[in-house]
């Protein structure tokens, strides 16, 4: 997953939150469901009505897997190795790497449009 393109600038105008520690240098991303696409809607109790990633309807269940499980993992840009990372991410429905490459995908795209711009 490596782009030596982007800085951080770019990763912090679509999201991701610098954090230096070490000589470590990375840009972390909190909103993982968003940029993957997971939209959920909840009844009021707080359970799942409906789900899709980026219009593909999903079972409740499977959504709420996967909201758990971006929720609780960790996925950052290491700014020296000029790479995405993810960590914590164990789902049946996807792997971290399918993660990862939607992540970086869609990241590149916005970056891209912002500059654009």
């Amino acid at each position: 997953m490596e782009n030596t393109d982007l800085t951080r600038e770019q990763l912090e105008s679509v999201g991701g939150k610098y954090w230096e520690k070490n000589g470590m240098h990375r840009i972390y991303f909190n909103n993982v469901t968003e940029i993957i696409g997971l939209n959920v809607s909840r009844y009021n109790t707080g359970n799942i009505s409906s789900a899709s990633i980026n219009g593909q309807r999903l079972s409740n269940s499977r959504a709420g897997e996967i909201f758990n499980q971006c929720r609780d993992s960790k996925f950052w840009y290491d700014l020296d190795g000029h790479k995405f990372h993810g960590r914590g991410f164990n789902s049946r429905s996807f792997t971290i790497e399918d993660i990862l490459t939607t992540v970086e995908q869609t990241l590149i795209e916005s970056v891209t449009k912002l500059l654009e711009v």
